[in-house]
């Protein structure tokens, strides 16, 4: 039963195929009359007439070959820049003491907007602007990395990083016109997000080490993650119960990618604040705890799924791969939150 349906598909693409092939040698051929012609008579009428009539006697033809076209175009140059790189075991080098967290927000930034293309702004006619998952990767890291600049500004109060929290802020879906109604030219969105880690590097190695005095408490800090991750345990949260086994969902995705890109960013953030508070760390006893929670935060950046699902909470057999998420979420908040708890009545005790 098989074998003749697979004979019959292969008939029908061979026919298909030497359709093709046959159109495209015509319409070669009738473009090289065209051109053979003298310069007076390249664009007649009658070569225009011959063409727009091949067009329309062969248009099914024609339109398999356009449609073969686009779908090459948009499919391979998708699959090409579609890759979300999730590695959490790339070296953040630093050239200052006690600025490898900070150092390792430049770092994401860079992967994000410098040695990959800034899909969220993509217009139509780039591949990379029909995809969906790494967008909402890219934004949901840039958001965070602009989070916690702002506890580096406020600490520090140093002009270059005010600057970068203010164009980490600008809108990511900027090509090269403005949202506005006059549609005018503006600066691209990775070219202000560029400016903003030049800010950061610059301040990494000019002014870093003459303001070691004002760098953010660890308590500060981990306060910041804390409440990071609770927000997005609770958007996810939300998002379940309202949307919760639709049979079209296209948002489940778009968050759990986001949230995955915000966590990308934490993971590294985490891992520099091992080294720029080593001491303290250690002295409170609060090690066990930031490791752990960076084992769960690696757990949730590798969830890698073929496609996010986000069946029913009662469903046996489907997949909700928010819930998932959420679960690796909430161990990390765990172990945050109680160190969060112990950092704090150590500052209140230290504190009179």
């Amino acid at each position: 039963m098989t074998h003749p349906l697979l004979t019959k598909l292969k008939i029908t693409v061979k026919r298909i195929l030497g359709r093709c092939v046959y159109n495209w040698v015509y319409l070669k051929k009738q473009i090289q009359k065209a051109l053979d012609m003298p310069n007076g008579k390249l664009f007649s009428k009658k070569t225009g007439n011959n063409l727009v009539t091949l067009a329309f006697k062969r248009w099914k033809s024609c339109s398999f070959i356009i449609i073969c076209l686009l779908g090459t175009y948009y499919g391979i140059g998708a699959f090409v820049s579609s890759r979300i790189d999730t590695r959490l075991n790339l070296e953040v080098k630093t050239s200052t003491p006690e600025t490898h967290a900070l150092s390792a927000l430049g770092f994401v930034l860079r992967a994000q907007i410098d040695n990959a293309p800034w899909t969220p702004a993509l217009p139509a006619i780039f591949p990379a602007a029909v995809l969906d998952n790494l967008p909402n990767f890219q934004i949901g890291a840039k958001d965070a990395i602009a989070y916690f600049i702002k506890y580096y500004a406020q600490s520090y109060q140093n002009k270059h990083l005010q600057k970068a929290r203010e164009l980490l802020n600008y809108p990511e879906d900027i090509w090269l016109f403005s949202q506005t109604k006059e549609d005018s030219f503006a600066p691209g969105s990775a070219k202000q997000y560029l400016k903003a880690l030049a800010e950061i590097e610059t301040f990494i190695n000019k002014d870093a080490l003459l303001q070691q005095a004002n760098k953010p408490l660890l308590s500060e800090l981990i306060k910041g993650v804390d409440k990071l991750l609770s927000d997005q345990i609770s958007d996810i949260n939300g998002y379940t119960r309202e949307h919760t086994s639709e049979y079209l969902d296209f948002e489940a995705d778009n968050l759990f990618y986001k949230i995955q890109g915000s966590t990308y960013v934490i993971h590294y953030l985490l891992t520099g604040i091992i080294k720029d508070y080593q001491s303290e760390i250690v002295d409170m006893e609060q090690y066990e705890n930031i490791t752990t929670a960076l084992k769960f935060l690696s757990d949730a950046v590798k969830l890698n799924p073929f496609r996010v699902k986000s069946t029913a909470l009662n469903d046996s057999y489907g997949a909700n791969h928010l819930i998932y998420l959420a679960y690796y979420l909430l161990q990390a908040e765990i172990y945050i939150k109680d160190m969060h708890h112990t950092l704090d009545l150590n500052r209140k005790e230290i504190t009179p």
